[in-house]
């Protein structure tokens, strides 16, 4: 009937509308979808890359004290260099004190990605996990010849700016938290 054809065409017509309709929706989403896979390549370049991953780094903790202690020089300074030749990442200035409280940023990643990589694997888990902590120990003790001096506090800040790799070291290696206390780090 005439009543049934008018009704099948208008429900046509509504559903070919929507169906436009989300056809552009879908190729917004494709074009966000494909800008966001080169975002992450990009993010993916830079961590893979020491030299860039250490900058991203330095970033993070500039942005993090920029945001919550403003810019001023009287509180720290950045790339501060030491009497004995050492250039902080950042160097507290301490009220009352002479002294700088030193904070230095590390990045420890590739050991780390090739634990989570190989999970499951357990010789090369293990060695990569060995490989770790031979690194985190490393930075203990770097930071703690370079940046404990008689200019500065006897405490240093190691700066780890990825909380997945932190909590992995609280959680895996407490040993670590311990040589870090027991090497003023």
């Amino acid at each position: 009937t005439a009543t049934t054809l008018l009704a099948l065409s208008q429900q046509f017509q509504t559903l070919t509308s929507e169906l436009h309709i989300l056809s552009k929706g879908s190729y917004r989403n494709h074009e966000t979808i494909h800008e966001m896979a080169g975002l992450l390549n990009e993010i993916q370049r830079v961590m893979v890359n020491k030299k860039a991953r250490g900058n991203w780094g330095e970033y993070q903790l500039d942005w993090l004290l920029e945001s919550y202690l403003g810019s001023s020089s009287v509180v720290y300074e950045k790339q501060y260099s030491l009497e004995n030749g050492m250039i902080a990442d950042i160097a507290f200035h301490l009220p009352d004190s002479n002294q700088l409280l030193v904070l230095d940023s590390k990045f420890p990643m590739e050991n780390y990605l090739q634990i989570i990589n190989n999970e499951g694997q357990k010789v090369m888990e293990d060695k990569y996990r060995a490989l770790f902590k031979t690194n985190i120990k490393k930075h203990i003790h770097d930071i703690s010849k370079k940046y404990i001096t008689n200019q500065t506090t006897q405490v240093a800040i190691m700066f780890i700016p990825s909380e997945a790799i932190y909590t992995y070291i609280l959680s895996e290696f407490p040993e670590l938290v311990d040589e870090a206390f027991q090497n003023h780090v």
